[in-house]
């Protein structure tokens, strides 16, 4: 029974790395601005 809610609580925390993704992002274009320069 456990495991079973685990997945779904999974599901929530798939989200959270799609919000670090922007954080990498946002990180290379300061670097990409740096190198323009």
């Amino acid at each position: 029974a456990p495991p079973q809610p685990a997945p779904p609580n999974f599901q929530p925390a798939r989200p959270a790395p799609v919000q670090y993704h922007p954080m990498t992002y946002y990180h290379q274009q300061p670097q990409r601005k740096n190198s323009k320069s």
